[in-house]
């Protein structure tokens, strides 16, 4: 009889100890989203403020005026894509014409393009934070 006693109170204690390591997991995880979500967080608004920080210290006039423009231009997603695809295509014609070439250039067509790619590349890194704050609201419930 002792020894079934103690093999029934060995077995609830490792039942205890295996629920005691699944809460404190299921806490260190969530721990964890909390801590990847904030280092996204940071890595944003360092690339945000390092961007701004290198157009208004360049040394190319161009750099500094933005012509109005903010860092993230007020458009949707969808309208801004179909700008910058629309300028994918067109610029580079444009720029290898003959007689188009000086006027785009004078305009700063170049710059802009690279500036509309910039942009692109934030906006996508804006929605993959969204989604992974959207991917770790499930784990806060």
């Amino acid at each position: 009889m002792d020894v079934a006693l103690t093999s029934a109170v060995v077995s609830v204690v490792g039942a205890l100890v295996a629920v005691g390591a699944l809460v404190v997991s299921v806490v260190d995880g969530r721990a964890g989203r909390r801590n990847t979500e904030f280092l996204g967080h940071r890595d944003l608004w360092w690339q945000r403020w390092s961007w701004v920080a290198d157009r208004a210290t360049s040394d190319d006039a161009r750099q500094r005026g933005t012509k109005g423009r903010t860092m993230i231009s007020t458009l949707t997603d969808e309208a801004f894509k179909r700008l910058l695809d629309n300028r994918e295509l067109t610029t580079p014609r444009l720029l290898a014409s003959p007689h188009y070439a000086p006027l785009m250039r004078a305009e700063g067509a170049e710059e802009e393009l690279a500036q509309l790619r910039i942009e692109w590349r934030e906006r996508q890194e804006r929605a993959r934070a969204r989604k992974l704050k959207y991917e770790a609201s499930f784990g806060e419930s």
